[in-house]
């Protein structure tokens, strides 16, 4: 005899595509600080092919940053990420993205180290308690936190990264514990 998982109902639903879309919108709202371009001083500014490359650019890297963060969120299995979007960010979103393409030689590699890091967080987790090893877990499952650093140095160079990265990385820690 088989038991089937009750199936939830629409107010069930409701509440978890409201609590995955507000992950998201917290995400990208405080994505967009590091991300955007700074705003133009003046209308001109604002109509220059320049400014509006910038912006382009700016957000297919914030497009990029996202689906990397569900990526990193499936991996870590908080259920606010989705395995099915981020199949689909791995094998179409991003290698469809301009920026994504463009930067494609440095990202991948950093992609790696994540991936290989959280990797280990699970191997250690499956071994023995020792207490020396808790914050390398810790790290290793944290590892994620560099790729918006990366991605804000291929945007805007290595000064801005080092103004902002610890900024970076306390701001989004807590989105996936």
């Amino acid at each position: 005899m088989s038991v089937l998982a009750p199936v939830p109902n629409e107010e069930a639903i409701g509440l978890a595509l409201q609590a995955h879309t507000e992950v998201f919108v917290g995400l990208r709202e405080r994505a967009k600080k590091f991300i955007m371009p700074d705003p133009p001083v003046s209308e001109d500014e604002k109509k220059s092919l320049d400014y509006q490359r910038r912006v382009a650019e700016s957000l297919a890297a914030l497009d990029v940053f996202m689906s990397l963060v569900n990526v990193s969120g499936t991996m870590i299995g908080s259920g606010n990420y989705s395995s099915i979007t981020a199949i689909a960010d791995l094998t179409f979103t991003l290698n469809t993205n301009p920026f994504w393409i463009k930067h494609a030689a440095y990202l991948v590699p950093v992609l790696n180290v994540v991936i290989n890091a959280f990797m280990d967080a699970n191997a250690m987790a499956l071994e023995a308690k020792e207490p020396i090893w808790e914050k390398l877990q810790y790290h290793n499952r944290n590892c994620w936190l560099e790729l918006l650093p990366a991605i804000v140095l291929c945007l805007k160079g290595h000064l801005v990264m080092r103004k902002y990265s610890l900024e970076m990385k306390k701001t989004f820690e807590p989105f996936l514990r």
